[in-house]
């Protein structure tokens, strides 16, 4: 009789386990692949990171990709995104105030392009977006 007893006690502790297991993390809006090229100057962005960030209530999160030699790919919900670009490259080494020598950022990006950026991009709720951005 204890034995049927802990069989059940444990088939339900399995049974909730794997239920729950089984449900979706993610409750948000659904996510479409994009992906593209960056460019600044008719050259390839080499290591950067593109930021979308939606217009609209209801359209998820900010996402920020990575840029790898000029291009990136992710996921991200659709509908209206403002589009922030973000590169930097090594600068001229810098001394601060205990004389110790520290390798500088250029952030050779315009401003234009990314804190005061006016880049905006329609994510439409298809897979395989591809979307390409020339800066000059």
């Amino acid at each position: 009789m204890m034995n049927s007893k802990l069989t059940s006690l444990i088939l339900f502790m399995l049974a909730a386990t794997l239920s729950c297991g089984c449900q979706s993390g993610d409750s948000g809006p659904p996510k479409y692949s994009v992906s593209g090229k960056v460019s600044y100057q008719g050259k390839p962005v080499e290591d950067g990171t593109i930021i979308f960030v939606p217009t609209t209530t209801g359209g998820g999160g900010q996402v920020g990709l990575p840029i790898t030699n000029g291009t990136f790919q992710g996921e991200i919900t659709a509908g209206a995104k403002r589009v922030m670009i973000e590169a930097s490259r090594p600068g001229p080494p810098v001394t601060n105030d205990l004389g110790e020598v520290h390798q500088s950022q250029d952030w050779y990006i315009p401003v234009k392009y990314n804190e005061a950026s006016e880049l905006t991009y329609e994510v439409l709720p298809q897979e395989n977006v591809e979307v390409n951005f020339e800066l000059k």
